[in-house]
């Protein structure tokens, strides 16, 4: 076994994937986004299910919120995760896409209970909050050019907005991570 097995964890619950990586310095939280490539073979259509659960949900933590993302972030909070982060460490957190969103509410989530969240970063996060402005903690989202995914649900929807101004970047329209990894290399 690779000395990374030592240093890292992954979990799920609920088909919410995330890992955690263990620096010296921090805790680094990372959530994946929506897969279609298992859509009907394997468990996908989960996270489309996720994905379009967009009836506002509202927690105490967190306030009004996409409520498949917060299901998602209070499924993983409330169980697995607190058991791979130690309180006294600061956590960045990130995610893709439907990842970003569920990494972001897991953030607030995590700070509302006295977590030191350092940083989140997310990449193509649709809007995950409603009547949110502004973050308790250092934050960037990253915005591809073009991205669609960014822009959903629309704002019509029960003021679904983005807590956080948008960094655009890239020049290639289009929502992959790879995109990303792209334009930020």
């Amino acid at each position: 076994m690779s000395a990374q097995g030592y240093d890292s964890k992954t979990g799920s619950v609920n088909d919410v994937e995330f890992m955690v990586k263990y620096e010296p310095e921090h805790t680094i939280v990372v959530f994946r986004g929506t897969e279609f490539s298992g859509f009907f073979s394997k468990l996908g259509f989960l996270d489309v299910i996720r994905d379009i659960r967009i009836m506002p949900w509202k927690d105490k933590r967190v306030g009004w919120a996409h409520a498949g993302f917060l299901k998602g972030a209070r499924g993983v909070v409330d169980s697995p995760l607190r058991d791979y982060i130690c309180p006294s460490t600061p956590v960045i957190l990130t995610g893709h896409s439907m990842g970003a969103g569920i990494s972001l509410l897991a953030a607030l989530l995590l700070h509302s209970e006295g977590y030191e969240i350092k940083e989140w970063v997310g990449f193509g996060c649709p809007r995950p909050t409603i009547g949110r402005e502004g973050l308790p903690f250092p934050a960037t989202s990253y915005r591809n050019h073009g991205d669609p995914v960014t822009q959903a649900p629309r704002s019509w929807m029960f003021g679904y907005s983005h807590p956080i101004k948008l960094t655009h970047i890239g020049q290639i329209w289009g929502h992959s991570i790879k995109l990303y990894k792209d334009a930020l290399l």
